[in-house]
């Protein structure tokens, strides 16, 4: 009896120690899988971006009245465009042109494109955008009553519509930077618009609750009390034809009347909040980039067609002189400038070409030269440090400048340093909006700090050809050479990539050989970007809007998945 109850005692122990072994060999195991999951993470399993959260836009001293591509005035506006509209082509992130809701070909004659919709582009009321759109925006700009910035783009542009999804645009004469023309060509519902008058055109609200067909659409807009708009909220757009792979929820904007307000502000000093800042100046950079308003934050330097530098009135007595041209350019240190006063924020330059390297080269012995070529016609430095010609005239010229302590500080560096060579510098300041009718309009200068912008496919007709020296032509160098006018109409055609750099490399070698136009440095686009925000990789754009080019690419939160998972 005794013995039959310790046997089963025994074997129900047995049986419970069996159990807990496998309890335990479980535990163990599991244990080892939680300690091997980093490993196989990291190992194994893949980051993808996921969809969700919002990004933040600061704008200071700015606001926004025209959302619409047509009569788009001021940055801020030209900004929401790649966000709201679709343009007919865009540049990838090499910088090449690419489709994106059409393609665009050249056909034979050189002068007409055929251009193919996408048959899936909606805009975002979901009314299917089609070639009468096109046509409709085009009619738009041209119209002369709407008075659109972009009309001269479009002067002499005929179309013809094929079908509800191919038409073709005629140009006059053989022009191939229109398909740059064709990137921010960003296309208004025609449907929406078309019973609007001229008179009502600019006071529709359309203007600001705008419909596109571009990966994000307007979701509230916030005003203040005097009825300002202080934010501005997008969200994505559900019917954007790609947007399975738009990430971002919501792109906010949030306007401030200056940087005083923005620095007080919580949207400043909250650093969860996810927050961009455009066209930066160098002088601010350090104030607005600071460890009090992010946890971390990217000083993006975006290359762009841009050129500073000064040109050069002849009619002055003294500037008709090679010799004094010359001794102007040579005395000039441009990577003083970009590194004194843009903190290396910009790129010094010797070339009409925004993209072409600095060379590097020793001045001594031209600068000698010239010296020596000045004294030939009795220059002569006198105890006060200038230099006076036979008829005892101290050189003495003007520079014209816009009243900032950007073009002050250049300024000024210019002054000082052409000092040095016996030449007085007077500063002229003008107020920005006077600037151009009193300065470039009416030549009104001798020396004048300026700066221009081409496209990524470079076109200098309106900068240097000699049809343009009067104004509304911008060619205030006020170079007339028939070498310089061929290369120009010629670089206006289709080339090969060879033909068209080394035609550009003459063009180059002749304009700077006449030195009326002196080139200073290409400054950067300074973008101060959230570094939580992946996948930006604009490196050359077009002009500040376009670093939203590839916005939908855009992603914050992440997920980790197996290889085989992956789309």
């Amino acid at each position: 009896m005794i013995k039959t109850t310790f046997t089963k005692l025994f074997n129900k122990l047995k049986i419970f120690y069996k159990k807990e072994k496998k309890i335990a060999f479980l535990l163990l195991f599991l244990l080892f899988l939680l300690l091997l999951s980093p490993i196989l993470s990291n190992n194994y399993l893949i980051e993808i971006p996921k969809k969700g959260g919002e990004i933040n836009e600061i704008i200071i001293g700015s606001r926004i009245r025209f959302v619409n591509p047509t009569i788009a005035i001021s940055q801020i506006e030209k900004d929401l465009l790649p966000l709201i509209y679709s343009p007919l082509l865009k540049r990838d992130t090499n910088g090449q042109l690419v489709s994106n809701v059409a393609t665009v070909t050249l056909l034979e004659d050189k002068k007409t494109y055929l251009v193919k919709l996408k048959k899936n582009v909606y805009f975002s009321n979901n009314q299917l955008l089609s070639s009468d759109d096109v046509i409709f925006t085009i009619k738009t700009i041209q119209d002369p009553l709407i008075k659109s910035p972009l009309a001269s783009e479009f002067l002499n542009v005929k179309y013809k519509k094929i079908d509800d999804f191919q038409l073709e645009l005629t140009l006059n004469e053989e022009y191939s930077q229109f398909k740059d023309t064709l990137t921010h060509l960003y296309i208004l519902p025609k449907k929406l618009w078309e019973t609007t008058s001229h008179t009502e055109f600019p006071f529709s609200t359309l203007n600001i609750q705008p419909i596109g067909s571009g990966p994000y659409m307007v979701k509230k807009i916030n005003r203040s009390l005097k009825g300002e708009i202080i934010k501005y909220e997008l969200t994505r757009n559900v019917n954007y034809h790609n947007k399975d792979n738009v990430f971002l929820d919501n792109i906010n904007f949030y306007f401030f009347k200056n940087k005083s307000e923005y620095l007080n502000s919580l949207i400043y000093s909250d650093r969860k909040i996810i927050k961009n800042m455009s066209l930066v100046s160098t002088t601010s950079i350090d104030e607005l980039n600071n460890s009090i308003a992010y946890l971390k934050a990217n000083v993006e330097k975006i290359k762009n067609p841009k050129v500073f530098g000064l040109f050069l009135k002849t009619e002055n007595e003294f500037l008709k002189d090679e010799d004094i041209r010359k001794l102007i350019k040579l005395s000039i240190n441009k990577e003083e400038i970009t590194k004194n006063i843009f903190n290396n924020f910009a790129e010094p330059l010797d070339s009409i070409l925004f993209d072409k390297p600095l060379k590097i080269t020793n001045n001594e012995n031209e600068y000698q030269k010239i010296i020596e070529n000045l004294e030939k016609k009795e220059y002569i430095k006198k105890e006060d440090g200038l230099l006076y010609d036979k008829n005892q005239r101290a050189i003495k010229l003007n520079i014209q400048i816009i009243d900032s302590k950007e073009f002050a500080d250049i300024a000024n560096n210019i002054k000082n340093q052409l000092k040095k060579s016996g030449i007085e510098i007077d500063i002229v300041k003008y107020e920005e909006n006077n600037f151009l009718d009193e300065a470039v309009r009416n030549r009104n200068f001798d020396l004048l700090l300026f700066g221009y912008q081409t496209n990524l496919k470079q076109d200098f007709f309106h900068l240097f050809h000699s049809t343009q020296i009067y104004d509304p032509g911008l060619n205030i160098s006020e170079i007339k050479d028939k070498k310089i006018d061929d290369l120009i109409l010629n670089l206006r055609k289709e080339l090969s990539k060879e033909e068209r750099k080394n035609q550009s490399d003459q063009l180059d070698d002749l304009i700077i050989g006449k030195n009326t136009f002196i080139p200073l440095y290409n400054p950067y686009y300074l973008y101060i970007m959230d570094s939580r925000i992946k996948a930006f990789q604009e490196k050359t754009i077009n002009s500040i809007e376009n670093r939203f080019n590839h916005v939908e690419n855009w992603y914050i939160k992440t997920e980790r998945i197996l290889p085989f998972f992956d789309k």
